[in-house]
């Protein structure tokens, strides 16, 4: 285990499970590294990471920025670059996509399934269009098939960065069409693309899947669907939010980053302010693998925070 592991990125397949991508120094320098733990992060193992660095050096550089896996086989390593294992880390292979960057990347199979789908956010290059979706199959056994692109229809994203959460065997895209209109692209394969109204447009990190539920973090408060996108209602929150991102629960509850702490928010109470150590850092993500276990990602100080409680606390990952 690198004693100065720096974590960015972090991703979990249970509560028990999960891998974190971040830095530890080389010599004079920063290199790329992995860690992983199956005991909830009572042991953290390091595992071999892409040939390819977390930040952009010169425009020859192709950094990854994010990590996610799907299982304890199919893992993914984006950012201008994209890189794939199939054997749980032991190896990888750079797969970049010849479409553009990859700036957001999430996988999900339907319970029982013995395959899935890996779904990408793709900024073309050069960027002369709006933003893509992508998609690929995933199975044990045989890591990651061909990448197609997804028909959003007539109305597609603009130039503005969309933000992905999958659930099951279906991606939910929010995006900002040419003309700056907020949409919900809900995508599954073999099925036609339906688009609906979104409540607001979204930053990275301001949307997120929950048990039966999406979230979206507006600048009017904490909005929740239960149906799949199509309809939408607001949670209590507290006045003069500033959203960076949210965290879906369930269909009740959520935690979001009011920047100067996180809260949880719910549309049968009032908001409480989750007890963490770190006051006014900044978060870049929040993300729960069932209704008690989530994860948090701050920056300055950059540190990897957990709960157990459903967002009441946070305890910060010693590595």
């Amino acid at each position: 285990m690198p004693a100065d592991f720096t974590p960015i990125s972090v991703t979990a397949v249970n509560d028990k499970t999960y891998w974190a991508l971040g830095t530890q120094r080389c010599g004079g320098v920063s290199c790329t590294a992995i860690v992983s733990t199956t005991d909830a992060g009572s042991h953290f193992t390091e595992i071999a990471a892409p040939h390819a660095a977390t930040i952009s050096i010169d425009n020859s550089t192709r950094p990854v920025f994010n990590l996610r896996f799907a299982d304890s086989s199919n893992g993914w390593a984006y950012g201008d670059a994209l890189w794939t294992t199939a054997d749980g880390g032991a190896t990888w292979v750079d797969t970049s996509l010849r479409a553009g960057s990859v700036k957001d990347l999430e996988a999900a199979r339907n319970p029982g399934a013995v395959a899935g789908t890996a779904w990408a956010v793709v900024q073309p290059i050069p960027f002369t269009s709006g933003y893509q979706l992508w998609q690929a199959p995933y199975a044990t056994g045989s890591g990651t098939g061909a990448w197609q692109q997804v028909d959003l229809g007539a109305d597609p994203p603009g130039d503005t960065a969309p933000s992905l959460v999958v659930k099951g065997a279906t991606a939910y895209l929010l995006a900002s069409d040419a003309k700056h209109v907020a949409h919900l692209y809900v995508a599954s394969v073999g099925v036609a693309t339906t688009t609906y109204a979104a409540p607001c447009g979204a930053n990275s990190g301001a949307f997120s899947a929950g048990i039966g539920s999406l979230w979206i973090g507006c600048t009017t408060g904490a909005t929740v669907s239960t149906d799949g996108g199509a309809t939408w209602h607001e949670a209590a929150t507290p006045s003069k939010v500033l959203f960076g991102v949210v965290g879906g629960i369930d269909a009740t509850t959520a935690v979001v980053d009011q920047g100067s702490g996180l809260v949880v928010v719910s549309t049968t109470g009032k908001p409480k302010t989750a007890a963490i150590s770190s006051v006014g850092a900044n978060f870049s993500f929040l993300g729960f693998t069932d209704a008690k276990v989530g994860y948090a990602l701050s920056q300055a100080p950059d540190r990897l925070w957990r709960t157990t409680d459903g967002g009441q606390t946070w305890a910060a990952v010693a590595f």
